[in-house]
């Protein structure tokens, strides 16, 4: 009930853009997380962000200090953007023990002490473009629960940028 509540308003949770402000508070009420944003990617598998970002309301700040330049030649990316799902951990792409070697763990994972980080790719159609949502999770893993829940709203979501878009 509460998915289908959160797509027939999630056109009127946005302000500027349909991802902002109100619509990540409510998105982290479906799939909880310590940290919820959204970036718009370049598509070129790189991980650039195109200068979009958005955080939930509260989350602002929560990775200040953080040398987020360092992080784009991190190799977690090219595979997260080239996955075929688009709902990936980052289970999914990288096992525990490489993932300690990369700059993401060493520059946000082990400071801060997040646990997991599930990505959310949002494919509209843009030739250069990708949306992600990011949800940071400190003392516990994501379920299989929070991946269907997103691979429930991955289509709406799609026509909420397509729309924004137009």
């Amino acid at each position: 009930a509460r998915l289908l509540r959160f797509g027939a308003e999630a056109e009127s949770f946005g302000s500027d853009h349909p991802f902002s402000g109100e619509f990540l508070t409510q998105l982290g009420r479906l799939v909880p997380a310590a940290w919820v944003g959204y970036t718009e990617c370049s598509d070129d598998g790189s991980g650039h962000v195109l200068g979009l970002g958005f955080e939930r309301p509260g989350d602002e700040g929560s990775y200040d200090g953080v040398d987020f330049a360092a992080l784009v030649e991190c190799p977690l990316f090219p595979r997260i953007w080239q996955s075929s799902r688009a709902v990936v951990k980052l289970s999914d792409v990288v096992s525990r023990r490489e993932l300690s070697r990369t700059p993401t763990y060493k520059l946000v994972l082990e400071p801060f002490g997040i646990k997991d980080t599930l990505d959310l790719l949002i494919r509209s159609g843009s030739p250069r473009r990708i949306g992600k949502f990011g949800f940071d999770r400190i003392g516990r893993d994501f379920t299989a629960r929070d991946r269907a829940v997103l691979d429930a709203l991955n289509p709406h979501l799609v026509q909420l940028l397509r729309a924004g878009e137009a």
